[in-house]
């Protein structure tokens, strides 16, 4: 089904419609009969909400509504003449051999849709603004970006909304700095894949989980109207998530089909949305009725022989781990004796000296690394598999470990580790096994900070050799480690 406008001045001379295969032109110059348009409505199989648009569209228009064999279908037909056409036949005649067509940018259709910045758009963005329902919009439109290519707008519009909810990727994306961009987004499904085939909602969700977000999906008919729209008023007042929708853009009039576009606000007196179309090499960002939204979401996903729906994508309070996890099935009671009497144990006995020196602090620590048994080390500080590829919705982002082990490096004790144990063992293969030892000890720095104070040692000296603040993807690791662990505690001690 398509529809195209032909302006003349602020008044539509024609309107072009095509239901279920049937041609419609309605032009101007005469008073028009209105039988054989609302007879193919009738017969069109539409829903009841597009047959009152449709037929309001048609009343609007001052003119001859005719039924005939003029087609104006296809996703880049430009011509209005009225005469049959073989579009091929028309695109072999009007272009020489090996030149394609280029397109600067599509005419938004209007209504449904209204352009963001049209007068009417910003009426909406004001009323909208009045009702407090753009507390989202800011957040979004600092990321606003255009996809790279034809069918990255699932890409776009997750990696869009992971930085305006300010997720670290902790991985670089150029140079030094880290954000969020659609070919880092290459782990649930390929990058050559999603290139000529789009992604689907169940892929979209897991990239924005293997990236650090979480991701709730709703399948059309999940939720009814009325909590759709509820759930839009929550996400563009309060910040708490965002919403991003799969959807049929045929619902608008527009070209194509499949898309994904984050919602940027919702004005209550239109009841309209606003979709920051990440295409913006074709429409601009522009506000559609809910209820037309909500209906567009019906349209059958050829990939999944499914209809789409809409995600909501909210900041987790603690970040996924890059590497390291904690195993509890096979060395849970040896791990937490370790950790709470006999690493209390190491660090009292045969410690008790003068020396509050740095290098005697080390010394301490260094002792404390090798002390803990092969099978916590092996067994409880456990690793995520470096298969990039999704593992039950978690990926491992390969970049991202690159990352973490690179800063590790920053650190004085894990140095002074690496080289206690190449001199003490001889085997200067053991850089995994350090890792390990490191992590562990940093997790433990709470046990290991009320051990130390009891013997002299200044508070600030320990955080020295403990501040991760200036390591964010190592400080993002240790925190999550320390959750993993509380939550254990708690559950094991229940």
């Amino acid at each position: 089904m398509c529809m195209k406008r032909v302006l003349s001045n602020v008044a539509y001379d024609s309107l072009y419609f095509s239901f279920g295969g049937t041609p419609i032109r309605c032009t101007g110059n005469s008073v028009a009969s209105r039988s054989a348009v609302k007879s193919v409505l009738e017969s069109s199989g539409l829903s009841s909400i597009r047959k009152r648009y449709f037929a309001a569209e048609v009343e609007r228009t001052r003119g001859d509504c005719l039924v005939g064999s003029f087609s104006l279908e296809g996703e880049d037909s430009t011509s209005t003449s009225a005469t049959p056409q073989n579009p091929s036949i028309e695109s072999m005649e009007a272009r020489p051999s090996g030149v394609s067509t280029s397109f600067y940018k599509r005419e938004l259709p209007s209504p449904p849709s209204v352009a963001f910045s049209s007068a009417t758009g910003q009426d909406i963005f004001q009323d909208a603004m009045r009702h407090g329902m753009l507390r989202g919009f800011f957040s979004l439109i600092e990321q606003f970006r255009t996809q790279d290519e034809p069918a990255f707008c699932g890409l776009a519009s997750v990696a869009m909304v992971l930085n305006s909810l300010s997720i670290d990727p902790r991985r670089p994306w150029k140079g030094p700095w880290r954000i969020f961009h659609e070919q880092m987004l290459d782990c649930c499904i390929p990058l050559e894949t999603v290139q000529k085939e789009g992604i689907t909602l169940s892929q979209a969700a897991c990239l924005t989980r293997c990236n650090g977000a979480g991701a709730e999906i709703f399948p059309y008919g999940s939720v009814s109207l009325e909590e759709f729209r509820g759930m839009i008023e929550t996400a563009c007042s309060t910040n708490e998530y965002h919403l991003i929708v799969s959807y049929s853009r045929k619902h608008f009039l527009q070209t194509g089909d499949g898309h994904f576009s984050p919602i940027g606000g919702y004005s209550p007196t239109h009841d309209a949305a606003l979709i920051l179309d990440t295409a913006r090499f074709k429409y601009p960002p522009h506000w559609v009725p809910v209820p037309m939204l909500y209906d567009a979401m019906e349209y059958i996903d050829p990939t999944t022989n499914k209809s789409r729906g809409f995600m909501k994508v909210s900041a987790t309070p603690i970040l996924q781990s890059v590497l390291f996890a904690l195993d509890v099935r096979d060395s849970w009671e040896d791990a937490r004796h370790f950790i709470t009497t006999t690493m209390p144990e190491i660090l009292l006995s045969g410690h008790a000296d003068e020396d509050k020196s740095a290098s005697a602090l080390i010394n301490i620590l260094l002792h404390l690394c090798v002390s803990i048994p092969e099978d916590v080390l092996h067994q409880f500080m456990a690793t995520r598999s470096s298969n990039p590829a999704c593992n039950g919705g978690a990926c491992v982002q390969q970049d991202a470990v690159n990352t973490l082990l690179a800063e590790m490096t920053l650190f004085p004790l894990y140095t002074e580790l690496v080289a206690f144990s190449t001199k003490n063992t001889g085997n200067d293969n053991m850089k995994f096994e350090n890792e390990k030892r490191f992590m562990f000890i940093l997790m433990c720095q709470e046990v290991i900070w009320e051990s130390l104070q009891g013997m002299g040692w200044a508070k600030e000296q320990v955080a020295h050799l403990f501040d991760t603040a200036q390591h964010k993807v190592v400080d993002h690791e240790v925190k999550y480690l320390k959750e993993q662990y509380k939550a254990l505690l708690t559950q094991f001690n229940s």
